[in-house]
């Protein structure tokens, strides 16, 4: 049954009126993704128990059982109708044990298409602290700290057949960001109206 993507979003925020003209603001932000959509998702793939035992046997020089031929087939592997791997592959002289050890050995690759199986967690910092002058000027300092985690877009995702795996930080995103502005009033010519300069710094 296909599960429709969808977003959390939580929030909590402080302010506080400081002495000499500031005014400060700290807050928490957060979101959550759920049953996110992940294209090419392989559910086939040889559990990583064999794997981890095939590198300890070739490790010391022993067989690799994965790579043993087996001769003759299971009886269930007859009674496949369809069959998209190569006959020298899944056939009676070029069967190997890997192949039996995935979830459906009847094929090599198996993949979800748009297979809502994954999700994202996002956390942030911020906090602002503002200065005003009495002439009609204004300093902003801001800090964002922020860390996105997801199993949707990593470089190897669609080689994970438990997506839980690849959960990791998001390759796109700020971890953190500074920045500072400044608004200031000066007389552009004389008899003219004050103008308003402003200028912007961020990392």
């Amino acid at each position: 049954m296909q599960k429709y993507g969808y977003l959390e979003q939580y929030n909590f925020d402080i302010q506080r009126q400081l002495p000499a003209g500031f005014f400060a603001d700290v807050a928490y932000a957060g979101s959550h993704g759920v049953h996110l959509e992940q294209s090419n998702t392989n559910i086939n793939q040889i559990p990583d128990s064999f794997i981890a035992g095939a590198a300890s046997q070739y490790a010391a020089g022993a067989p690799v059982t994965i790579g043993q031929h087996v001769c003759p087939p299971p009886s269930h592997m007859h009674h496949v109708s369809v069959q998209p791997e190569p006959s020298w592959r899944l056939g009676p002289t070029g069967l190997i044990q890997g192949q039996l050890d995935r979830p459906y050995p009847q094929y090599s690759g198996l993949n979800l298409n748009a297979f809502g199986c994954c999700e994202s967690n996002y956390n942030s910092l911020q906090a602002t602290v503002t200065r005003r002058f009495q002439s009609g000027g204004t300093i902003l300092v801001s800090y964002t700290n922020a860390k996105l985690m997801s199993n949707t877009d990593t470089l190897t995702s669609w080689l994970e057949g438990e997506p839980q795996a690849a959960w990791e930080p998001c390759k796109i995103g700020t971890t953190s960001r500074a920045s500072v502005s400044l608004l200031a009033r000066y007389p552009a010519a004389p008899g003219s109206q004050l103008r308003a300069r402003s200028a912007l710094w961020a990392r």
